[in-house]
């Protein structure tokens, strides 16, 4: 099984009955995150604008959007995005439905 491209084995003891992954209350909520976030603000036209819709929010979500669960982190910041110093930038996703803000390189 695999969760997010990340092949995934049964933990012992979970609580989750049958299967035993453990994994359910993960996936919800990341349906849930996807549903508010993104879908729930966009009129789709067939499974193209889908995928599109969901591979720019998967980007989104793994590299540019803080994580409170983790300590308000970026999961995988990009090397570019570190800056200290510079001015702020602003990068949209989605026709402006998604941004993120950082520092551009001095």
């Amino acid at each position: 099984v695999q969760f997010f491209g990340r092949p995934t084995t049964p933990s012992p003891g979970s609580g989750q009955g049958r299967g035993g992954y453990g994994l359910g209350a993960y996936a919800e909520r990341w349906v849930r995150s996807v549903k508010e976030e993104c879908l729930s603000k966009l009129i789709l036209f067939g499974e193209r604008s889908l995928r599109r819709a969901l591979s720019n929010y998967v980007d989104h979500f793994h590299t540019e959007r803080n994580h409170q669960g983790k300590g308000n982190i970026l999961l995988f910041p990009r090397t570019t995005d570190r800056q200290r110093e510079g001015p702020v930038r602003c990068r949209e996703r989605l026709g402006r439905l998604l941004r993120y803000y950082h520092r551009e390189a001095a």
